[in-house]
């Protein structure tokens, strides 16, 4: 008579077999157990090897070393993340309730194991929703919160292992300080050794199945990451900041006016200068004249420009339409007073030709500094009591030209809020139709948790490699530090919002692969009129304006859980500018492969 021990399903089946041929099958309790030296074991196929078994034994002891730590680690990071101070101690002092399984490190690598591969069960993060309903003027768009979900300790229905190792809090030294800046490249690092143990085990036990694998005998690293210690994502919303801001009270006199001038770049380099002559116009005590779309773009269409007026008071902005008709056939600026040196306001002898062509006529111009002209740079004069010494005058109507590049009071300029008293989150912002039609973007094809991808290409590949650091990177390169960001996010798809060429979308998509599993990257796709997801925009006739559909993109990333942005580029930076305002930043936010440097890069010429 022979014993004979194979492997099914995690448990051990041990069948006595006579001289007669006749079989026996019993299953001994779920776990395997070590057998005499006068009995012969044989396995299907092949023979389970001591080496195997010893490598299976340690590889489930590195795991709940793995998994006490990233417990430790999650922990402490929620608990900055939400108090923003240093975490209590007592989070490593005491090992999470969940891992009180038993310990036995002596025990023999032998077959005294239970290999169960089914994955605890875990709560559901929470939902977003999304209500169509236009928000106030003082109130941001509603979107779900976007904290951390609840770390749960409900024990799982089925223990994954009774080997377990030493608790890592008693490891940890008592006056152990905790870094939050391990937060980023050390706990995805955590996260792939985790599911590489897995791998392994996963390939050493796969010889002795017999049959298929069930679906609950498959490893979840998600659900068996969110048993210890929480959610496998790590990105919680941002602190808000409360510092109390340094504003200026916008009191325009009622017949003295300042038209805005915009001409460098595109239209986030447009919004900037428009913000800028705000604050212009604030510390000159004049009423803004929006532009001419004949000579800009149609601010109307992207921007709810009586959200600004509520928020700033209803005589601070004009629009062009209502300057026109208050001056009927007059549309004169008594003075040009440049901040741009060379050329004049940063008009050539096109911009002027255009902006006489639809009825501004121009006084005197003059330099506010003239010595500017000689510079190789842009001016810098950050001081607000030069400006209003150098653009004071008494004259109806003055403009500045394009103030894109001036650094006036930047830091008071750039601060949350902007620089203007207001009671508003934010005072620019995309109009209703947008808003409404990308919330409806949104519940249609993303969801709750989703990444957003600013990525820029066009014209980036020479500006990124005349800066000291380009931020132009290879698309494998790029691939993988976005996989980075999925993996500590756990968001299951990406929207991306780009200028690439296909060529580069489709080598991009070929490279976010996360496990076996292609994470998509949605674009926004063509108009279909069974789709209602963006029939305001068509109901109100703004589907033709190009920039109505750059603004769209904008509020999308705007509203995303984890947002990557492109360094260097105003696109970019007036989504994180909305991020801030509107309360929708994560503790994930980040410049593409921010840190690092291109794995190659071309010369200049």
């Amino acid at each position: 008579m022979r014993l004979m021990t194979k492997l099914k399903g995690g448990a051990a089946l041990r069948w006595m077999k006579d001289s007669r041929g006749d079989t026996t099958e019993k299953e001994e309790g779920g776990s395997l157990h070590p057998l005499t030296s006068d009995l012969k074991v044989e396995f299907p196929q092949e023979q389970m090897r001591d080496a195997e078994l010893r490598a299976l034994y340690l590889l489930q002891k590195q795991q709940q070393g793995l998994l006490h730590l990233w417990s430790y680690i999650t922990m402490n990071l929620t608990a900055n993340a939400a108090t923003n101070i240093t975490p209590n101690r007592s989070l490593i002092a005491t090992p999470n309730p969940a891992l009180n399984t038993t310990l036995n490190a002596t025990s023999p690598p032998s077959l005294n194991t239970t290999f169960n591969n089914k994955s605890p069960t875990s709560d559901e993060s929470p939902n977003t929703t999304f209500n169509n309903k236009s928000p106030t003027s003082d109130e941001s768009p509603k979107t779900a919160s976007k904290e951390s979900p609840n770390i749960t300790s409900n024990s799982p229905e089925n223990t994954t292992s009774n080997v377990t190792s030493s608790a890592f809090s008693n490891n940890v030294p008592s006056n152990a300080a905790f870094n939050p800046s391990i937060s980023g490249a050390f706990v995805t690092e955590l996260l792939s050794q985790i599911t590489l143990n897995q791998e392994i085990q996963q390939t050493l036990l796969s010889s002795h199945r017999t049959g298929n694998v069930s679906d609950s005998e498959q490893f979840d690293v998600n659900t068996t990451l969110n048993y210890y210690g929480g959610s496998t994502s790590r990105c919680s919303k941002a602190a808000s900041n409360n510092v109390e801001r340094r504003t200026l009270k916008w009191n325009p006199r009622n017949d003295r006016y300042l038209v805005a001038i915009c001409l460098s770049g595109q239209m986030s380099n447009h919004l900037i200068c428009l913000e800028k002559h705000m604050f212009f116009a604030a510390l000159l005590n004049r009423i803004l004249v929006l532009p001419s779309p004949k000579f800009d773009y149609q601010y109307e269409h992207s921007l709810d420009i009586q959200h600004m007026k509520d928020c700033l008071g209803s005589n601070t902005i004009m629009t062009f339409e209502e300057f026109y008709n208050k001056k009927k056939d007059h549309l004169h600026i008594n003075r040009l007073i440049c901040y741009m040196a060379s050329p004049p306001c940063y008009m050539d002898d096109d911009h002027v030709k255009k902006f006489k062509g639809i009825g501004w006529s121009i006084g005197k111009t003059e330099v506010a500094w003239p010595e500017d002209a000689k510079l190789k740079s842009y001016p810098s004069h950050p001081r607000s009591e030069e400006i209003v010494k150098r653009f004071s005058c008494n004259d109806e109507v003055i403009g500045i030209g394009d103030v894109f590049f001036a650094d006036v009071e930047e830091k008071r300029v750039m601060q949350p809020g902007g620089p203007l008293a207001h009671k508003c989150k934010t005072i620019v912002k995309p109009n209703q139709y947008i808003l409404l039609t990308a919330q409806r973007f949104i519940q249609t094809y993303l969801g709750a948790n989703f990444i957003a991808l600013h990525f820029r290409r066009y014209g980036f590949l020479q500006f990124c490699n005349a800066k000291e650091e380009s931020c132009y990177f290879p698309i494998p390169q790029a691939a993988n530090c976005i996989l980075q960001k999925v993996q500590t996010s756990n968001a299951p798809v990406i929207y991306l919002s780009t200028d690439a060429p296909s060529s580069e979308t489709d080598l991009l998509q070929s490279l976010i692969v996360l496990n076996g599993r292609t994470v998509p990257l949605v674009k926004r796709p063509a108009h279909d009129a069974k789709g209602k997801w963006d029939a305001l925009l068509y109901r109100h006739r703004l589907h033709s304006d190009d920039q109505v559909f750059a603004m769209l993109d904008k509020t999308i990333c705007a509203l995303s859980s984890v947002f990557i942005g492109t360094n260097g580029s105003t696109f970019t930076d007036d989504i994180i500018r909305l991020r801030r305002d509107w309360g929708t930043a994560s503790t994930c936010d980040e410049h593409l492969c921010q840190g690092e440097k291109p794995n190659f890069q071309a010369d200049l010429h």
